[in-house]
């Protein structure tokens, strides 16, 4: 008789469950707690219940929505009621955060509220700072596929399973990224420094320019060639611009405050000193090719070339060059006849693409070799500078003097006879 009743009780309980689903109304707040049982914010809540329609799919499963400051996700179910099928009466909540989620599962108008669904996650703050220990407001932080900004204080929570993963932090160009290692409640520091960088702009004598600098997506004018930055990195790419010409700076600050120089090289080398001499029937051509100044950015001697003709010809030759010493250059022509005149262009750049061009002439004859050269000096900086410049082998004033000297000698000889018959 008790077992009876017992189970007349049991299927009155089921009956009574049963019809309270059919046609019900829930509207209820879910919370999502971490491990520690506090509740989590921005957490994704994912709803799925039986729809109650005679039609149609039997469940329904609401887009991914997130809990507030708080914690909470509030959601309104209604189920149509359907008497054709048993309704069921669990309403599944899926939460996660990244990719760490707990599955619960709550009936129909019995459950607490709010709803409770506990994942296992700690929080994981960021706190960005500068070298000095102020906090960094409005950098970016990336890590478990999420993106967030620092607050004023610099500080940014997330939420994570323990394990190690990476995150990514940037502020104005600055930037640090690595592994972070999650055990329980963890703090992770994150320096971004800052730079106040007097920046000087000058050229390779050490006057200062006129430039405007570009850095990130800022620009700086410096009429006078020094400019004041802000800079977020232990090194930072500069573009500088002067007359039209740009170059790439990379500047490594080493204090919170400090003064950095960038040089534009705007002079040519100069080609200096030239000689000729005969090395057995061939000539060598010389040279001197010095780029000056304070900060020069030196001669490039992949570019010392040096073209030849031989009057009349208007064919032009080539002819390799080959260092001597540092800053001196030579070339050797080929063999040729007494008399010709050659003439000679030599070119030559520095690093910073300054060229020289210098020009001249020169007689061939057995020991005697009469050279004239014309410079002419071609830069980036659309400055030009031209000189004329003779040069003659001393072996020819050598012979004029023997015949000077054999001369005088025989105009003293005939006087001092014509004195003795006298």
């Amino acid at each position: 008789m008790r077992y009876h009743m017992l189970l007349l009780f049991l299927l009155l309980s089921v009956s009574m469950v049963s019809a309270s689903c059919i046609g019900y109304l829930d509207d209820f707040n879910i919370r999502v707690l971490d491990a520690m049982l506090r509740p989590v914010p921005g957490a994704d809540v994912q709803v799925t219940f039986d729809r109650g329609s005679t039609f149609g799919d039997q469940y329904f499963t609401t887009p991914v929505n997130q809990t507030d400051d708080n914690g909470l996700y509030h959601i309104r179910i209604s189920n149509q009621g359907t008497k054709s099928r048993v309704i069921d009466c669990g309403i599944v909540v899926l939460a996660s955060y990244g990719s760490t989620f707990n599955r619960q599962t709550f009936i129909a108008n019995q459950h607490n509220e709010p709803a409770d669904v506990v994942i296992p996650v700690y929080k994981l703050t960021f706190l960005v700072q500068d070298q000095n220990g102020r906090g960094l407001p409005n950098a970016t932080v990336f890590f478990l596929n999420n993106t967030k900004k620092t607050g004023a204080d610099g500080r940014v929570l997330f939420y994570s399973q323990n394990w190690t993963m990476d995150y990514f932090v940037t502020y104005h160009g600055g930037k640090q990224s690595g592994p972070v290692e999650i055990g329980g409640d963890t703090i992770r520091n994150v320096i971004i420094p800052i730079y106040y960088v007097t920046l000087y702009v000058k050229d390779d004598t050490g006057a200062q320019l006129p430039a405007t600098i570009f850095y990130l997506n800022d620009t700086y004018d410096a009429p006078e060639g020094v400019t004041n930055l802000t800079i977020y990195s232990n090194e930072a790419q500069l573009i500088i611009a002067h007359g039209g010409i740009e170059k790439k700076a990379n500047i490594t600050p080493k204090y919170t405050s400090s003064m950095e120089t960038v040089y534009f090289d705007i002079h040519a080398p100069a080609v200096q000193n030239i000689q000729q001499l005969l090395v057995g029937n061939r000539v060598r051509m010389t040279m001197d090719i010095i780029d000056g100044g304070v900060h020069p950015s030196r001669v490039d001697p992949a570019s010392v070339k040096l073209k030849y003709r031989i009057l009349p010809s208007e064919e032009w030759q080539s002819v390799g060059a080959f260092a001597l010493a540092p800053g001196r250059y030579g070339f050797d022509f080929p063999q040729i006849d007494d008399g010709r005149i050659v003439e000679f262009s030599i070119t030559a750049k520095d690093y910073e693409g300054n060229s020289v061009e210098q020009q001249g002439r020169f007689v061939i004859q057995t020991g005697i070799i009469n050279a004239t050269t014309n410079n002419t000096d071609n830069n980036s900086g659309n400055q030009q500078q031209n000189t004329d410049n003779s040069q003659q082998f001393p072996w020819l004033y050598v012979v004029f003097g023997v015949i000077f000297i054999i001369i005088v000698f025989y105009i003293v000889k005939f006087i001092g006879e014509k004195q003795k018959k006298e």
